[in-house]
């Protein structure tokens, strides 16, 4: 699986009303950059349509 060396996995779990679990993945580029600062995880604020709220994803690793 070589395409996971180049992309992060953003990951967001929450709960409805209904107590049932949403789940939605988002997958970006690595930074060609430096490296990533210290050992913090990253972070990103999306919009989604369907549900109509942002919602906070952060980085996983890939299973």
């Amino acid at each position: 699986m070589a395409w996971q060396k180049n992309k992060i996995l953003l990951v967001s779990v929450e709960t409805d009303e209904n107590g049932k679990k949403l789940v939605s993945r988002y997958v970006i580029n690595k930074s060609k950059g430096k490296g990533k600062p210290g050992t913090k995880k990253l972070q990103l604020k999306k919009f989604h349509k369907g549900v109509r709220k942002h919602t906070i994803h952060t980085e996983t690793k890939y299973k």
